[in-house]
């Protein structure tokens, strides 16, 4: 199935517009908030009204906005009005530190030196929600989040930190860093916390959608199904019915294993088209 492709050409007011990034018949504006945390906007209708967002991460915000495969999500929802949005990850794009190595050995060498990498992520991640809000282009309470890889880990990780995520919808995601080669031989005491199954007790009451080839060496398959188990137990152990699905298929060919099924990326938007409506449920603790 071929991914559902739409050009929106928008209208933004805003001191921090610095440029619209134009790809074919897509665009994206780059964007900065007051403090200065860049995003990429997709989506954005000819005046500003509230709309359900995904935030979209993979690598760098361009890739995550205008590369297949991981934009076909975002593709897919903006055809049905959802605002995408995507940051830089940590050391990746405009995130690299001076001097430091680009992406996964950045977090490496961020961990390595004890810096909170993590937490700031997730914290210009909602800085960028926070501007959306006040800005009137995102509904609150109607924000998804789609990761790929080292994308998904970081949907997660931002869900389990902001309660206004309604839905995590991941691929082949990391679930905890030292499965990955960049990783090899680090010292486990600075790993502390790093893994989702630390966060898991933070993600009993969302809905979660994940799918995972039945043999990733490269993020591991098992360590997919061990975190959806530590959810499930920490609901069971509360009383709670996790709303956790993992699905473990035969991946696309990949000399380690490392792609989803032929239609995971359309089974994903059409999850989170399903799960973005959170004026019915209760709020998260």
């Amino acid at each position: 199935m071929k991914p559902l492709r739409i050009a929106r050409i928008g209208w933004f007011v805003a001191s921090s517009l610095a440029c619209v990034v134009a790809q074919g018949t897509e665009e994206t504006k780059i964007l900065k908030t007051t403090n200065g945390v860049r995003f990429g906007l997709v989506g954005e209708p000819n005046a500003p009204v509230r709309r359900p967002t995904v935030f979209v991460f993979s690598g760098k915000l361009e890739d995550s906005l205008q590369r297949e495969p991981y934009n076909i999500p975002c593709n897919i929802l903006r055809r049905a009005g959802f605002l995408c949005v995507s940051v830089d990850l940590p050391a990746h794009g405009e995130n690299q530190l001076p001097g430091e190595p680009a992406d996964l050995l950045g977090w490496r060498r961020r961990t390595e030196t004890g810096q909170p990498w993590l937490r700031d992520f997730q914290s210009r991640a909602s800085s960028v929600l926070d501007l959306l809000i006040e800005q009137g282009r995102t509904r609150v309470g109607e924000v998804a989040v789609y990761g790929t890889s080292r994308g998904g880990f970081a949907a997660l990780q931002w869900a389990a930190a902001d309660p206004r995520v309604r839905c995590v919808a991941v691929l082949t995601p990391v679930t905890d860093p030292r499965a990955l080669d960049e990783f090899s031989g680090i010292d486990e005491a600075k790993m502390h916390g790093l893994s989702l199954v630390d966060v898991a007790a933070r993600l009993t009451e969302i809905p979660i959608w994940i799918a995972i080839g039945n043999n990733d060496r490269r993020v591991g398959t098992l360590g997919a199904m061990d975190f959806a188990r530590a959810v499930i137990q920490i609901a069971s152990s509360r009383s709670e019915t996790a709303k956790i699905e993992l699905h473990v298929v035969t991946g696309m060919p990949h000399p380690r294993g490392h792609l989803a099924h032929s239609t995971a990326s359309n089974d994903a938007a059409e999850w989170i088209l399903r799960h973005t409506a959170p004026e019915k449920e209760t709020p998260r603790r």
